[in-house]
């Protein structure tokens, strides 16, 4: 039986699936004047999956004694293989099995978990490949409005560049300056999409988690990875304009 099955009836008032569990195992329910000894307590699982199988509110009764209950066809069965590396083997198993019972030309329709997960893979890999790339073309988007907004503020500051160099800048202070002034501009871009994305990652996370089961997300690594890109567009896109402002000739930038 699932566990809250047991805490319903075998809790005797508590919510704590462990004592339901223990009250529950070697005793008896009673179920359309049926008598069943409970023989174990599933795990609290949460999961679409484990509840298309044993979901709540289920009790789970072996092939024999259900089928002198409520004779009649089977639509499917659900076969868990001793060694989960080798489910071909169970399969070929099975199929020889029902073949021998009902014959040879009878015919079966089998599914492999395991096929049916890397299936699940494979197009999760595709759907990140193009996520992968709507992101890399709005870093690029990002990383041009970056410049663009690096090179009016050259065109709109050459006598403060001009001032600058005739105190006695170089021109590595001024790439400088200006590669700072673009990581920051970066940086600022960066921060509100990661603050936006850890929202909505955490909502997702806290979604999934309740439809199949826990999810693990690194975001410590996620956090690194923004950081990383956020200051590598900077720099990137925040180049060609620092070194515009550094060749500018200080005597035309104050004339400026």
């Amino acid at each position: 039986m699932t566990s809250d099955i047991a805490v319903k009836y075998f809790g005797n008032g508590s919510s704590d699936v462990a004592v339901a569990a223990r009250n529950a195992v070697g005793n008896f329910m009673t179920i359309d004047g049926y008598r069943f000894r409970a023989i174990g307590v599933y795990s609290p699982i949460s999961g679409s999956l484990f509840n298309s199988l044993a979901g709540s509110g289920t009790v789970v009764l072996p092939m024999s004694t259900y089928d002198n209950i409520a004779p009649g066809p089977i639509d499917i069965l659900v076969i868990y293989p001793h060694d989960p590396n080798n489910p071909d083997a169970a399969i070929a198993a099975t199929l020889a099995a029902l073949r021998h019972i009902h014959g040879p030309q009878a015919q079966y329709t089998t599914q492999n978990g395991v096929q049916a997960l890397g299936i699940f893979q494979s197009i999760l890999s595709a759907v990140s490949v193009g996520l992968s790339a709507i992101g890399a073309v709005a870093l690029v988007v990002a990383g041009i409005g970056i410049m663009n907004i690096m090179l009016v503020s050259v065109a709109e500051r050459k006598r403060e560049i001009g001032i600058r160099k005739s105190i006695g800048a170089s021109r590595n202070d001024i790439v400088l300056q200006f590669l700072l002034e673009a990581v920051i501009l970066a940086s600022i871009g960066g921060g509100t999409g990661l603050i936006l994305g850890m929202g909505a990652t955490i909502g997702a996370a806290s979604y999934i988690s309740q439809q199949l089961g826990t999810v693990i997300i690194p975001y410590l690594l996620l956090v690194c990875i923004a950081i990383v890109f956020s200051i590598g567009i900077g720099i990137a896109f925040g180049m060609y304009p620092a070194l515009r402002a550094a060749q500018l000739d200080p005597v035309e930038a104050l004339r400026s």
